[in-house]
């Protein structure tokens, strides 16, 4: 099946009390985007890769995050993988994700997007753009 992975970063932002400059993602930045790709795509598996392992019980991410898989199922070469083979990413905005990104869409070609604000109290001067990767508007919390 092709698959969507969204990657969402919020664990050590939040307990290394960087939230404040580098942020977390809005989940309903997340959400408009996955709603456009399902509208092209709409028999897409889904599987969300977090470090926040209570992500699954957050309210705020619900059945549209399809599988979500945090640390203790999977490990970081098993997240870059799933990243490596999907068929489309949301990245966060993380080196991780980025790379998982980027290596997706220069082995398969795949539809990669990126946050277009990447921090939220840091100018990375477009540090993160690359040809070929895809924006998404997001607002950080």
């Amino acid at each position: 099946n092709k698959s969507l992975v969204i990657h969402v970063r919020r664990g050590d932002f939040l307990t290394r009390g960087n939230d404040e400059v580098l942020g977390i993602i809005h989940p309903d930045s997340y959400k408009s985007l996955i709603r456009s790709i399902l509208e092209h795509d709409p028999d897409l598996e889904i599987f969300t890769i977090t470090d926040d392992e209570n992500l699954a019980n957050n309210k705020n991410y619900g059945s549209e995050f399809g599988k979500i898989l945090a640390r203790q199922d999977t490990n970081e070469w098993q997240a870059l993988k799933l990243m490596l083979d999907a068929d489309y990413v949301i990245a966060a905005n993380s080196t991780f994700s980025w790379w998982g990104a980027a290596l997706s869409y220069f082995k398969n070609g795949s539809t990669c997007f990126i946050p277009e604000k990447f921090y939220k109290n840091l100018d990375a001067k477009e540090s993160f753009m690359l040809p070929g990767l895809q924006t998404y508007k997001n607002i950080h919390l």
